[in-house]
Parts: C-alpha cells; sequence; structure tokens
C-alpha cells in the first residue's frame, strides 16, 4: 500500500529565520499507519515525528531565509511503503538589535580605544548574526564593513581629538543572509586632553 500524505497548515508562515515552525502531516490509508515521518526544509533543517491519529507533528528551524521546500518522508512500515510530500515554506531574515561599547570611556587623546559592536536576533528568532559592521563618528566612517564572527565585530582607533563632550558613535549592522539590518544607540564618546610634563633645566 502506498500512503496519502499531505503537510496541512504549517504556523506561522512565514516564520522567521530561527524561528520554531510547527509542520504537521496528515496520513491516510485503509489501515492505521506506524512508523516515523521525516521532516526537512532542504537547507539543513529536519524533524522527526510517530504517526498518532493519522497525523505526524515536528518542529522545524530554519537558520537560513528564503522559499525553502519542506518534504515530509514516511518510512514506510509492514503495510505502506515510503511516501513523501512537498509545499514551499518561507524563512524571513530576522529582526535584529545592535548594541555598542567602549573600552575606553573617558579616553585620553592618542590612546587606542576599542568599540565593540555585538548584534543579536529578537525573538521570535534566533541563531548567531552574519554580516558586515559600519562603525560611525557623526557622519564619518571609521571603521568601514567589518565582518561580524560570533555576532560581533570590533574598531579600533587612536585619533579621535580631545572632546569633553564626547564623539558620537553608531554601529550600523548592514543586515545579512539570516538578520535585518539595524543601528545602535548613539555612545558618547569622551576623549580628555593628555597630561604634559615641562621640564626647565638650568645652564
Amino acid at each position: 500500500l502506498h500512503p496519502v500524505m499531505a503537510i496541512t497548515r504549517h504556523t506561522p508562515p512565514p516564520s522567521a529565520v530561527g524561528q520554531a515552525c510547527r509542520v504537521p502531516v496528515a496520513l491516510g490509508g485503509p489501515v492505521p499507519l506506524s512508523a516515523t515521518v521525516t521532516t526537512n526544509d532542504g537547507a539543513g533543517a529536519t524533524c522527526t515525528a510517530t504517526v498518532d491519529q493519522w497525523q505526524a507533528v515536528c518542529s522545524l528551524t530554519s537558520q537560513n531565509a528564503g522559499v525553502n521546500t519542506l518534504t515530509a518522508n514516511y518510512g514506510g512500515d509492514a503495510n505502506y511503503t515510503t511516501g513523501s510530500t512537498t509545499i514551499p515554506h518561507t524563512v524571513n531574515p530576522a529582526a535584529t538589535t545592535t548594541t555598542l561599547s567602549s573600552n575606553a570611556n573617558p579616553a585620553v587623546c592618542g590612546q587606542p580605544i576599542m568599540f565593540t559592536a555585538q548584534v543579536t536576533m529578537q525573538a521570535p528568532g534566533s541563531g548567531t548574526a552574519q554580516g558586515h559592521v559600519t562603525f560611525m563618528q557623526g557622519t564619518t566612517p571609521i571603521c568601514e564593513n567589518v565582518a561580524l564572527v560570533g555576532g560581533q565585530a570590533t574598531c579600533t582607533i587612536d585619533t579621535l581629538p580631545a572632546s569633553p563632550s564626547g564623539h558620537e558613535i553608531v554601529a550600523n549592522y548592514l543586515g545579512g543572509v539570516n538578520g535585518n539590518p539595524s543601528t545602535s544607540d548613539p555612545l558618547m564618546q569622551v576623549v580628555e586632553k593628555a597630561a604634559t610634563l615641562t621640564a626647565l633645566n638650568a645652564t
């Protein structure tokens, strides 16, 4: 016997990268089915469920944005051969939040300052952001297209002039295959004048 299969309403449509999607697979035939159904998105994500009351339901979490193809495969049992069914499913990039910090605030004029941008996925999305960050001082880029590593990007600079009121620094996440663009809140980086030492030589 060959099972009758269909992926019924999968929720949510669309989902976000890293968001769990409930995938119910309805099965039919003249006698009960007893094996498992494995569902994949064609991009590496899989989930497996045992048939219960003519249905197998599992939760699939896709990490790749785009229009994926959900494929449900029935493993077969003593009464039924294997079978499969497919349906398209859209996965959108997740919303992101970018935060910015400084390792020295205030700093002294001429001191290297390292800014760190952390990009995180907003719920219901999850995972590690990919892509690049540009650091800005006002409207001037100070570090451009810095690649994220583990969701972080850094920028080190020692050329900011003295400014007791602070320089406005922001980090712009440019977006990537799995995350939408976002911009940090401004960070006011204070740079103080360097101390000087005057020596007097008597002759």
